[in-house]
């Protein structure tokens, strides 16, 4: 929604500037020169060429080249303003500031720098066409205004980005111990090119009576330390994941199954000897490779979980490979 309002800005803005310059080359100002006759005739149909282009395939256009399509409109629209000797140019430069303001997938430094740029054309205009003190007091008002409009307008993303990026965060990770979530590894893992890697799955042994013996509150505690051992015994390119209840587990990037066997072995000794927990905790490890294991990425979790269960089968605080 917000980026269809900056294009709305910016197709605003190539429009007033091609109504200008359609205005001047088929009804010639007066006082416009008669050796760049030919400058309107030019931008015409370079203007309609990217109204076009910004209408029906928006997505050719580079993020950066919205707030430059409105720089370029101002500079147009300041041109022939200030060659015809025409102060109601002014008007098509404040028309549309609602709109491109209220698109704030721009980065507000540019946003800034498109207002300082309409702000200077507006005054540049009433001083060289028409300086009288009345009308540059009332240019300068009005853009005071606009100012204000924008900065209100500038505040106001900025703190629905922040909304936008804790409401993301809070979907793609776990509340209780801080990993990404089932629906951040569905997509992770259905991404992921055909490439090695591995995933370990991991379960915390007989966790149902540490939440019957001690609380749900130390239960959550004993996540916590088993989720940062994933991640201590872990590379950057690495994810860990809450999958549910007491089930973990780690997406190993570029990863042979020997590798993710040993990086298995490494988070239970972590777990065991966690010396923040009071109780003794272990967990059961199940290790599956694609494409060793599996033909298919959405088979591996199942194969993973399968070498877990195997685990805790044969004793539970053991690594298993499918």
């Amino acid at each position: 929604m917000l980026a269809d309002a900056a294009k709305a800005g910016a197709l605003l803005y190539a429009f007033g500037a091609t109504l200008i310059s359609l205005e001047i080359w088929v009804i010639p100002a007066p006082a416009f020169p008669q050796r760049i006759w030919w400058v309107p005739v030019c931008l015409v149909p370079t203007l309609v060429l990217l109204a076009l282009i910004m209408w029906r395939a928006p997505h050719r256009l580079p993020p950066l080249w919205w707030p430059f399509i409105s720089v370029l409109a101002i500079g147009v629209i300041l041109f022939l303003a200030l060659v015809s000797h025409d102060p109601s140019a002014s008007s098509q430069l404040a028309y549309c500031w609602p709109v491109l303001f209220a698109s704030y997938h721009l980065r507000a430094g540019a946003a800034r720098l498109i207002a300082a740029l309409v702000v200077a054309a507006e005054i540049t205009l009433c001083v060289t066409i028409d300086p009288k003190p009345v009308v540059v007091e009332d240019a300068v008002g009005v853009s005071l205004i606009l100012i204000a409009l924008m900065v209100v307008l500038v505040h106001a993303r900025e703190r629905a980005d922040v909304a936008i990026r804790a409401l993301r965060h809070d979907v793609e990770h776990d509340a209780v111990t801080g990993l990404l979530s089932r629906r951040t590894f569905d997509a992770d893992i259905s991404q992921i090119a055909d490439e090695t890697f591995s995933l370990i799955v991991v379960d915390i042994d007989d966790f149902k009576s540490v939440n019957d013996s001690y609380g749900h509150s130390v239960g959550d505690n004993v996540l916590r330390i088993v989720a940062a051992c994933l991640i201590a015994n872990g590379r950057q390119a690495d994810s860990a994941y809450r999958l549910g209840g007491d089930e973990l587990a780690v997406l190993l990037r570029n990863c042979s199954a020997d590798a993710a066997v040993r990086r298995a072995e490494d988070i239970r000794i972590a777990v065991q000897g966690a010396a923040a927990l009071r109780m003794r905790v272990t967990v059961s490890l199940g290790v599956a490779n694609f494409p060793e294991h599996a033909r298919h990425h959405a088979e591996l979790l199942g194969i993973a979980d399968a070498a877990m269960y195997a685990a805790k089968t044969a004793g539970r605080n053991r690594v298993v490979a499918a």
